[in-house]
């Protein structure tokens, strides 16, 4: 099973992190050495806790902390032990589970963007765009990520609920962009953190398929590659078409 579908089955135990810090020289301190606890033991420990606080400060990724503990037992780490580390931590007095049901949904440190396109009869690309309600500006599938989604399962979401577009497969583009921190006043972030990085995806529509807007936006058109980089209001949603019609153009994607 991969880790994708691991978090998915019930996104870590559906339990909301929440760590009681101590730094020292920027590592987290297990006090247990004194009690007798394993030095190797406590040394991934101390590995395994400042990658999750580092997680929730927004420095690094569920998949980076995976990578951590593998690097730090010499051996290849799994999610699940991810989770036998995180029990342990808990049972030590460092970390604390509250159930996702008394806690909403966190806002997650990264914002993604997808942008649909289809082949005409005449085999011309065409992307969507859609106007937001608010802004009244031409855009992609945008929002943020959730809890300890990925980028590739939040745009897979946003998908679903700005376009009607559920179960369709999403392909990860080059584009990435940053996006200044203060523009999610209400996120409840590390006050440290300047910029959130925005991941863009592609998704190919079939001609015939429907598109069912949300109330974020107003209305949506499809576009001439050309017209879409014209119109659309960010830099990065430009990029991203640009990228992607250069990707269909060479035959990689379509």
């Amino acid at each position: 099973m991969s880790l994708a579908q691991d978090l998915s089955a019930d996104t870590i135990l559906r339990l909301s992190l929440e760590c009681r810090r101590t730094y020292q020289d920027g590592r987290l301190v297990i006090s247990s050495y004194a009690k007798g606890y394993p030095r190797e033991r406590a040394y991934l420990q101390n590995e395994l806790g400042t990658a999750v606080c580092e997680m929730l400060d927004g420095r690094s990724t569920v998949s980076d902390i995976v990578v951590r503990l593998g690097a730090a037992q010499r051996r290849p780490a799994s999610l699940s032990d991810v989770l036998e580390y995180l029990r342990e931590l808990d049972q030590l007095g460092f970390l604390e589970f509250v159930s996702s049901a008394t806690v909403p949904a966190r806002r997650a440190p990264f914002q993604i963007l997808v942008i649909p396109y289809r082949e005409c009869s005449d085999h011309r690309f065409e992307v969507a765009l859609l106007r937001r309600s608010d802004l009244l500006c031409w855009q992609g599938i945008a929002g943020g990520g959730q809890d300890l989604e990925s980028p590739i399962e939040a745009a897979a979401r946003e998908l679903a609920e700005e376009a009607g577009l559920a179960g369709q497969p999403v392909f990860p583009l080059q584009t990435v962009a940053s996006v200044p921190a203060r523009h999610f006043p209400h996120a409840d972030w590390c006050p440290r953190l300047a910029v959130v990085r925005e991941y863009s995806f592609s998704v190919k529509i079939a001609t015939d398929q429907a598109i069912s807007i949300s109330s974020e936006h107003s209305e949506f058109g499809w576009f001439a590659l050309d017209e879409a980089v014209r119109l659309a209001e960010w830099d990065s949603t430009k990029t991203a078409v640009q990228e992607l019609a250069f990707t269909l153009t060479n035959a990689n994607l379509a």
